[in-house]
C-alpha cells in the first residue's frame, strides 16, 4: 500500500503532463491571434509605404509625416491585438488557478483518510494570484499585464526599426515587408515577426508553471494543519537545468523556498507533504496498522536526478552540467546539490572551488 505522500506524488506527475501539454496548446492559440493581424499590420504597411517616394537619412517634412501615420497605424494594431492577448491569458490563467487549486485540494483528500476534509482559496484569492502575483523572468520581475505590455512594446519598436532601417537603406516596399514578416518560403518564420512569436510561447509557458505553483501553495496555506511543507520536483530529462536538477526533492515550508519558475519556460513542479499521525497530534494506538503506515510523514521515495544523471552515461551528464561539473560529478567529488546556491542560482566554478576546498 502507498503512503499518502506517494500517492500524492504520483498524482502530481501526471498532473504535470497535462499542464505541459495545456501550456503548448495555449502558447499556440497566443501565437494564432498574433498571427491573426500579420497579413492586415503588413498590408497596412506596404499600402502606407507606397505613398512614400523618399529614401535616404534625411527625409523631408511631408515624408516624416507620411512616416508617423503610418507608425501609429501601425501601434494602433498592435496594441488592439495585445489587448486580446492580454484578456487572453488572464481569463484562461484565473480558470487555471482554480483547475490548480481544486486539483491540489482533491489529491490530497484522496490520499488522506476519510475522516480529513480539505479547504481551497476562494475565488477572489485566487483571482488575485493573476492580476497581482509577480511572474519573474530572466532576473526580472513584473505582473502579468507588465510582461504582456513589454512584448508589446517590444514588437511595436521592432516593426518600426525595421521601416525606418528600410526607407535609411534604400529599400523598396516588398523588401521592407519581407523583413517584418518573413517570406512564405520559410513559413514567415525568417522574419522580425517571429521573435515576437518566440516571445509569446515562452511567456505563456512559464506563466503557466507560476500560476499552477502559486495556486498551488496557497491552496496548501489553507490545509497546513495537514500538511507540514512542499517538495521540489524536477523534470527528469535532458533538458533540465542544474538550477532545478539541484533542488529536485528538496522539502521547504509552504509560502517559502525557490518556488518554480526559476527561469524561462522552467517545467519544474512541486508537491505537498503531508504530517504524520504524530504531528497530527493523533496517537498511534487510535488508529488501524493500514492507516498508520499510510501517514507516515515521510517524503515519497523517488528516483534522483542524482541518480537518474549517473545512469545517462558522459553525453547527457556534459549537455547538462558542462564539462568541469561533469567531471566533478563523475568523480563523485560533488553532488547536484553541491552545485547550487541557497537562492537557487549556480554557483561559478570558481566558486565552487572556494567553497568546497577545490584544487
Amino acid at each position: 500500500m502507498m503512503s499518502a505522500n506517494e500517492q500524492i506524488r504520483d498524482a502530481a506527475i501526471r498532473h504535470a503532463l497535462y499542464l505541459q501539454r495545456y501550456s503548448t496548446g495555449l502558447a499556440q492559440q497566443i501565437i494564432d491571434l498574433l498571427n491573426s493581424v500579420d497579413e492586415d499590420l503588413v498590408g497596412k504597411i506596404a499600402q502606407r509605404l507606397a505613398a512614400i517616394d523618399e529614401r535616404g537619412l534625411i527625409l523631408s517634412k511631408r515624408t516624416q509625416e507620411r512616416l508617423e501615420t503610418l507608425l501609429e497605424e501601425v501601434r494602433a494594431i498592435n496594441s488592439a491585438i495585445y489587448g486580446k492577448i492580454g484578456n487572453a491569458l488572464s481569463d484562461e490563467l484565473s480558470g487555471l488557478a482554480g483547475i490548480e487549486a481544486q486539483f491540489q485540494s482533491s489529491s490530497i483528500a484522496k490520499a488522506l483518510p476519510a475522516s480529513f476534509a480539505t479547504a481551497t482559496p476562494t475565488p477572489n484569492r485566487l483571482r488575485a494570484i493573476v492580476e497581482s502575483s509577480l511572474l519573474t523572468l530572466g532576473g526580472n520581475s513584473g505582473l502579468l499585464s507588465s510582461w504582456v505590455k513589454g512584448m508589446e512594446d517590444g514588437r511595436a519598436s521592432r516593426v518600426e526599426a525595421a521601416i525606418r532601417k528600410g526607407l535609411v537603406q534604400g529599400q523598396g516596399t516588398d523588401e521592407i515587408a519581407r523583413a517584418i514578416r518573413g517570406t512564405k518560403a520559410q513559413n514567415y518564420q525568417d522574419g522580425i515577426l517571429q521573435i515576437s512569436r518566440r516571445s509569446a510561447q515562452s511567456i505563456v509557458r512559464t506563466s503557466v508553471t507560476h500560476i499552477s505553483n502559486v495556486a498551488a501553495q496557497q491552496t496548501w496555506a489553507e490545509n497546513e494543519r495537514l500538511l507540514k511543507g512542499w517538495q521540489f520536483l524536477a523534470t527528469l530529462d535532458n533538458r533540465t537545468t542544474i538550477t532545478c536538477a539541484g533542488l529536485s526533492g528538496n522539502v521547504y515550508t509552504i509560502g517559502e523556498g525557490p518556488i518554480p519558475p526559476l527561469h524561462v519556460a522552467c517545467r519544474s513542479t512541486t508537491i505537498p507533504v503531508t504530517k504524520s499521525w504524530n504531528e497530527l497530534g493523533i496517537a498511534a494506538k487510535d488508529i488501524s496498522p493500514s492507516e498508520r503506515a499510510s501517514m507516515d510523514g515521510q517524503v515519497a521515495a523517488d528516483v534522483t536526478f542524482d541518480k537518474w544523471l549517473k545512469n545517462k552515461g558522459d553525453k547527457v551528464q556534459l549537455e547538462i552540467l558542462g564539462p568541469a561539473r561533469a567531471k566533478l560529478f563523475r568523480e563523485g567529488t560533488l553532488n547536484l546539490a553541491d552545485f547550487i546556491r541557497n537562492d537557487g542560482t549556480v554557483l561559478s566554478l570558481a566558486q565552487l572551488k572556494e567553497r568546497h576546498n577545490l584544487q
